[in-house]
């Protein structure tokens, strides 16, 4: 999948188009903005090795490597010989046979796949270790036999405090110590850490924001069980403006409480998360996230693989609320559960919060804005080149559920070049049920963006395959596709849309409906026009969408559901 093919323009804010161009642009231990760049292949494979050019019968041809006599081009391997204990031969390349990699963009990346750099996004060994990369993780000096100071460094960002034991870890715990927390100090992991059975996780910053930078060099910190016992709860309580934290691995997290603003990562973050990967479970009451509760900076390149539940507001697999900042290239499975406004990676975005090259595979559940991606989008929010793929159920009575957005309220928020494709039910009646979002309220704009999940409406009001009820004239559907069946569903019930308030709202859109679709396929919509099976497979059927090139959309076979082959957009097409 090629999500990083170039467009001629960015429509989301400014703060999103920063976060792209430094996505793979950051510093590890101590390097400075912009001393560490490149970018990393999305499928992860890495640039190739200059063995020498040209064509050769044997080795001796070859400038550097070794020659592959069946095509005759000199590569640095064609056995696993030729390379390194922890290497095998991929391709011409020697790779390192890691089953542990990180992401960059949303898609794995081997961490040790480059012998510069420790791997994902271009992240070089810099200042502050020996520049060497083993086994994906930087190389520093640390004394594991310390437990009452750090194991080397003196916190400067050039030569970073060394972690490599769990006191030296434990330090941190609960500390407000201004050396520690509120100046410019570096933090560097340089060995698996494991805490099962010590005592509960306080905080880093116990009552006060981490300014900091803490990398955790790719290095798994397993058994956190975090102390939740005030708002603000997570490894770090909250992350300043200031604050840098990247390369963390958390495995088997635990965070559980009946308080606001809760992450396995942190509990509220205001500066930049950069290639963080956290699994485990996270519980409270409100702001609950897998990775933050509560998130107005960036998060760049990120995974949770998280249960998340709330007892009322704001789930979401990997923030619970953004207000503001960004959230790019990240991905959440797992699954989410909360009250109001939940959502595979987000539950409530917000004030400007720019999300783009999102994925969330996760199952959610709730009873009012519920969607797979985002709970609810308001305040100027928009979503871009994002998907996706889990199931979405509305519990009984609830309202607006959505495959990627269960409501878009207020002005100006917006769904562009993005998609759905999981099943979205209605348990047992409710309101606005739609295959991509549920209620679009006031002036949102939905773009260049599809459904294909089955909708199962069950004896709710307003039900679509596309939306379910779209409530005020200055909304705006252009160039959107719904392909998934629509079933049941009690009143207002619409292959693209089941209410709409204006009709001229929606412009070039289309539903799937066939003869052999069944009885219960809507033959009507509030909006939008219906194509059979072939018709949705020539591209000529979609009034004014862009196939040319460089195109928007693609068409595609061998996709699941009643429509095999059909338009997708084109960052989902293969390269």
């Amino acid at each position: 999948m090629n999500i990083m093919r170039p467009r001629a323009t960015l429509v989301l804010p400014l703060a999103l188009a920063l976060a792209a161009t430094a996505a793979c642009t950051f510093e590890t231990a101590g390097a400075g903005p912009g001393d560490s760049g490149g970018s990393v292949l999305p499928d992860g494979g890495a640039p190739p090795v200059d063995a020498g050019a040209g064509e050769c019968e044997v080795d001796d041809e070859c400038e550097e490597g070794v020659c592959d006599e069946g095509p005759g081009i000199c590569v640095e391997c064609v056995d696993e010989g030729q390379c390194g204990e922890l290497e095998v031969c991929e391709g011409g390349v020697c790779v390192n046979d890691a089953d542990d990699p990180a992401t960059c963009f949303g898609e794995p990346v081997d961490r040790a796949s480059d012998p510069e750099h420790c791997g994902a996004c271009g992240n070089e060994c810099a200042a502050g270790t020996a520049g060497l990369c083993e086994d994906g993780h930087c190389v520093a000096e640390c004394d594991d036999g310390e437990t009452g100071t750090f194991g080397g460094g003196d916190g400067s960002p050039s030569d970073p405090f060394t972690i490599c034991n769990e006191d030296q870890l434990e330090l941190l715990s609960g500390s407000d110590d201004d050396d520690h927390v509120n100046a410019d100090a570096a933090f560097l992991v340089t060995a698996d850490l494991d805490l099962g059975g010590r005592d509960e996780w306080e905080p880093i910053g116990d009552g006060d924001a981490f300014e900091g930078r803490f990398d955790g060099n790719h290095y798994p910190i397993a058994n956190v069980a975090i102390d939740v016992s005030s708002d603000e709860s997570g490894f770090f309580g909250e992350i300043d403006d200031d604050g840098e934290v990247r390369n963390v691995v958390l495995e088997a997290a635990e965070a559980e409480g009946d308080d606001e603003a809760v992450g396995l990562l942190a509990g509220v973050h205001g500066g930049v998360i950069e290639n963080a990967v956290v699994s485990g479970r996270v519980e409270g009451e409100e702001d609950i996230g897998g990775l933050v509760g509560v998130s107005s900076g960036e998060i760049r390149s990120s995974e949770a693989d998280v249960e998340v539940r709330a007892e009322d507001d704001n789930a979401g697999g990997i923030a619970g609320r953004c207000a503001g900042g960004a959230v790019f290239a990240s991905t959440a499975s797992g699954s989410v559960h909360g009250e109001k406004r939940v959502g595979g990676l987000i539950g409530r975005a917000q004030d400007d919060c720019a999300i783009a090259e999102a994925r969330a595979g996760a199952e959610v559940e709730g009873e009012d804005r519920v969607g797979g991606l985002v709970g609810e989008l308001r305040d100027e929010a928009g979503i871009e080149r994002s998907q996706a793929t889990g199931e979405v159920v509305l519990l009984a009575g609830g309202k607006a559920a959505g495959g990627l957005v269960g409501r878009m309220r207020n002005s100006d928020t917006r769904v562009r070049e993005s998609s759905a494709g999981g099943e979205v039910r209605a348990d047992d009646g409710g309101e606005e049920i739609g295959g991509l979002v549920g209620y679009v309220r006031r002036s949102g704009e939905i773009a260049d963006s599809y459904a294909s999940g089955r909708v199962e409406g069950g004896d709710a009001d307003r039900v679509g395959g596309l939306v379910g009820h779209v409530g005020d004239d200055d909304a705006t559907i252009a160039r959107c596709y719904a392909a998934g069946e629509v079933r049941e569903g009690d009143d207002d019930v619409g292959g693209l849309v089941g209410k709409n308030d204006d009709d001229e709202t929606v412009v070039a859109s289309y539903w799937w409906l066939d003869e052999g679709a069944g009885d219960e396929q809507p033959a009507d919509s509030a909006g939008g026009e219906s194509l059979d099976t072939e018709a949705f497979s020539i591209p000529a059927s979609f009034e004014g969408w862009a196939f040319g090139s460089p195109p928007l959309w693609v068409m595609e076979s061998g996709l699941p559901g009643p429509v095999g082959e059909r338009p997708i957009l084109w960052w989902q097409a293969d390269p």
